[in-house]
């Protein structure tokens, strides 16, 4: 008899849009093999001690931050909905995995119209038994990513995806460096700190950073308040770092705080600082030709900070900003 055919080499997949699936992902959609790459490096990273894929909760977070990883690793000017392969790969001849009904919930006749709905329902997916093991045996887990890449992608692009799993699983070796630093309570010798980072490279280093920094602070602006994740499961907050890294070299996450992408900008442009934990407004903002908006009731709010007090920033770090950086007069 024929050796069974790999569940991994088999999945189904969007084949109908020739303007949207090019050479690149061999004619088809690529989700499913993204997400399931996202996967393995979940695996390898300890995230998965039992079959069960959660669709809410920070494994679920980072599952969608890996994803868009990788789709935007083949398409910068697109990002890739999430919900397609968390709910299609329920097809797959229940070989991959089987979604699990939320207690008190009734299962989906056809597929949801946003990812908030399917998490509504489901608690989450079961990986099979078979595909789980697999997983969890580094060889075989190497050789999952292989068929996935080898089947669904070009070479360049197997090339290039194999990079960023590499990257991936560095980041999360980096944030843990970073969180392990922070929780330790140790003042350790800042040389050690930017020898790990300078080890590290680029992506996965600013990866591993923001990564840390967006679970310290529970994914909400530190600034406003404003915390939104998009239909595509992505976080719209980002990691910032209060001393730039071009100048301090310095990824502790006392030395980083979550805002909003306006918010980001308005900190690196000098126009608000903080000083004893205040918001504190540049003059540059009351200048006729400006419309603050929101940024204008921010004045003097008190900055949010993390639950866990390890993870507070450094008040020198806000006099630094405050020092070069805050404008404190229109030019």
């Amino acid at each position: 008899m024929p050796a069974p055919q790999d569940p991994l080499a088999t999945l189904r997949r969007d084949h109908g849009n020739p303007d949207a699936w090019d050479p690149r992902t061999r004619g088809g959609a690529p989700h499913k093999p993204l997400v399931l790459l996202a996967v393995c490096d979940l695996a390898e990273e300890g995230k998965l001690d039992s079959p069960l894929i959660p669709f809410d909760g920070p494994v679920a977070d980072q599952l969608a931050d890996l994803f868009q990883v990788y789709f935007r690793a083949l398409y910068l000017d697109r990002r890739g909905e999430l919900l397609l392969p968390l709910w299609h790969l329920k097809s797959d001849r229940g070989s991959i995995w089987t979604l699990r009904v939320r207690e008190g919930a009734s299962p989906l006749e056809s597929r949801p119209r946003s990812l908030a709905s399917l998490v509504e329902h489901y608690r989450g997916a079961d990986l099979s038994e078979e595909l789980h093991a697999r997983l969890m045996d580094k060889d075989r887990r190497d050789g999952a990513r292989e068929v996935l890449l080898g089947t669904y992608f070009d070479p360049a692009s197997h090339d290039a995806l194999l990079q960023r799993s590499r990257w991936n699983v560095q980041s999360e070796s980096y944030r843990n460096i970073l969180v392990d630093e922070a929780r330790s309570g140790a003042v350790r010798k800042r040389a050690g700190i930017v020898s790990a980072s300078l080890a590290m490279p680029e992506p996965a280093r600013s990866q591993g950073f923001r990564f840390a920094v967006l679970d310290a602070y529970g994914r909400e602006c530190a600034a406003c308040g404003f915390r939104v994740n998009t239909p595509l499961g992505r976080t719209i907050v980002q990691g910032a770092h209060i001393k730039p890294w071009s100048e301090s070299k310095d990824d502790r996450i006392s030395n980083g705080f979550c805002l909003c992408p306006t918010c980001h900008s308005c900190f690196d442009e000098g126009l608000w600082s903080v000083k004893d934990l205040a918001i504190r407004l540049s003059p540059v903002l009351e200048l006729t030709e400006n419309a603050p908006t929101y940024l204008a009731a921010l004045k003097g709010r008190p900055l949010r900070q993390p639950t866990h007090s390890c993870f507070h920033p450094d008040p020198s770090n806000f006099e630094w900003h405050e020092t070069y950086m805050f404008r404190s007069g229109p030019i």
